[in-house]
């Protein structure tokens, strides 16, 4: 404010996060040549591929409204899926490519949700099950991973009907790493392993872990990441992320 209260200095922003397409050569380990998919104001980041690779899920986050949508590979024909007050987070493809899964407060807390690629049959899928904060379902269809908490990760696997409830679920344990625990956020499309980020007794990210389904072992895989987020090569034994270089 001025001495004399008539004027008000302030400091406005915007700011544009778009995802961008960059080529890779997986043999090499080298990236290339960078195209923007989209020019718009405002956060949009991508968090999944569909299993055939013609789509993209999105999601505006820390936007006013916060929503999930999808859009073509090539950046065109962007839909937004959902379209409330509820701050909707990570969609994920469903193993047939014809919804996405994500997590929303739409009803009050924290619980998964999937929606048809096109906006239609929007089915929640967790009902007080802890709260929700990753949600992905396992290439059989069939079983549905849920992970939420802040320092004291909890991750259940459950089954239709749909919602799921902890009455319905399985606790998955196993998840510690030393002082250090995986939260995971995704289920790999060949089925074997769950992956995430290591996270310390503060809740910060210290670098990413595997949890295999079957045999019930945690596997660290680095500890130098910037990030909470990896990706899958399509090989299902190679991974890429983010650090802090």
């Amino acid at each position: 404010l001025s001495a004399d209260g008539t004027s008000l200095v302030f400091r406005s922003k915007i700011e544009s996060v778009n995802p961008a397409a960059i080529s890779f050569d997986a043999a090499v380990a080298r990236v290339s040549a960078v195209t923007l998919l989209q020019h718009r104001t405002g956060h949009l980041l991508p968090s999944d591929a569909s299993p055939d690779g013609r789509w993209l899920a999105l999601y505006n986050m820390y936007d006013r409204q916060q929503d999930v949508f999808v859009m073509r590979s090539d950046g065109s024909e962007l839909t937004r899926l959902t379209d409330d007050d509820g701050r909707d987070w990570l969609p994920r493809f469903t193993p047939d490519g014809a919804a996405v899964t994500f997590y929303s407060n739409e009803g009050g807390k924290y619980e998964s949700w999937s929606v048809g690629r096109d906006g239609s049959g929007r089915t929640r899928l967790t009902d007080g099950s802890g709260g929700a904060s990753y949600t992905m379902f396992a290439p059989d269809s069939k079983r549905l991973m849920v992970a939420n908490g802040a320092n004291a990760p909890t991750v259940r696997i459950g089954t239709a009907p749909w919602p799921m409830t902890a009455k319905t679920t399985t606790t998955v344990s196993g998840l510690g790493i030393g002082d250090d625990v995986l939260m995971p956020g995704f289920w790999s499309r060949d089925g074997r392993w769950l992956s995430g980020y290591v996270m310390d007794r503060s809740g910060a990210a210290r670098g990413h872990a595997l949890f295999d389904i079957e045999n019930r072992r945690v596997r660290r895989l680095n500890d130098d990441s910037d990030g909470f987020e990896l990706a899958w090569l399509p090989d299902h034994r190679h991974v890429i992320y983010f650090g802090p270089r």
